[in-house]
C-alpha cells in the first residue's frame, strides 16, 4: 500500500507541475 501511494502521489505532483506548466 505504502508504494502504491507514494506511486500516486509521485504522479500527481508530476501532473500538477505539467498542469501549472501549461496553463
Amino acid at each position: 500500500v505504502r508504494g502504491i501511494s507514494a506511486e500516486t502521489k509521485r504522479e500527481g505532483s508530476m501532473d500538477m507541475l505539467i498542469i501549472k506548466k501549461l496553463y
